[in-house]
């Protein structure tokens, strides 16, 4: 008999992730727009977002498997080798466009 698929890590968490690291970018547009200047600044930060969004969550994972070593190395393969890119590349994706919107000088409308 196979294991039940947890809904909690196939959807539920990566929708949640995904909408989190958005957030930091939708953030950084509304309050330092300045600081994005076009495509290529916007796309910088989603790396960066992604990349210390994707390591501070690989650090979680790999600490919380310490105790046993083949769990321990199948973590670091699944997440480091074969996942590393995933967070940067999709986050980057979110501060292009937010890149693109400064840049042609889409206006955000913020509460008093």
């Amino acid at each position: 008999m196979s294991p039940e698929p947890n809904l909690d890590a196939m959807i539920i968490a990566p929708f949640w992730e995904e909408v989190t690291k958005g957030a930091f970018i939708v953030l950084l547009y509304i309050f330092a727009q300045k600081q994005i200047c076009g495509a290529w600044n916007g796309l910088f930060y989603g790396v960066v977002v992604g990349t210390g969004f994707g390591v501070t969550e690989d650090l979680v994972d790999l600490i919380s498997n310490l105790d046993d070593f083949a769990d321990l190395a199948s973590a670091y393969m699944v997440r480091e080798v074969f996942m590393a890119h995933l967070h940067p590349m999709f986050t980057a994706s979110t501060g292009l466009a937010a890149g693109i919107a400064a840049h042609q000088g889409v206006a955000v409308a913020r509460g008093s």
